[in-house]
């Protein structure tokens, strides 16, 4: 299989490429991200505009955004706050944009320790079977 870049950010650790099937009548777009828990609530806020962009240039499209968001304070399964490790906006921020642009986010097991760090959205539930956990590389 083979992409085609669609997104590269200069001011996120976002990317994204568009993927043909045999199965599907338009390209998969399979986005990658990271959220340093270092960054502000600028990052925060130009990768969420970056998910946005991606999902109005790509609408009748799956898409697929997996990576750490490093977002310990989100309860996945509710979209709610539950902790205060970073500012309220950056949470709210991410959980919007996931919301806004008819994602889910799928991860329901702890990635680490008891939180589920790392992500996987899509807009499309209904193709997913299962997302479950795998052993880490060493």
């Amino acid at each position: 299989m083979e992409g085609t870049e669609t997104l590269n950010s200069s001011t996120s650790e976002f990317i994204a490429a568009s993927f043909n099937t045999s199965s599907t009548k338009k390209p998969i777009i399979m986005g990658c991200l990271y959220r340093p828990t270092d960054k502000t609530f600028d990052y925060t806020s130009n990768l969420c505009q970056e998910i946005r962009i991606l999902h109005s240039q790509n609408r009748y499209n799956i898409i697929w955004i997996g990576g750490d968001a490093n977002l310990s304070d989100v309860a996945w399964t509710s979209n709610t706050i539950i902790g205060y490790q970073y500012s309220i906006h950056i949470n709210e921020t991410f959980i919007n944009t996931i919301i806004d642009t008819a994602n889910e986010q799928i991860v329901s097991f702890p990635t680490r320790n008891e939180i589920a760090l790392d992500i996987f959205c899509t807009n499309r539930l209904t193709i997913v079977k299962r997302c479950l956990p795998m052993p880490g590389l060493k």
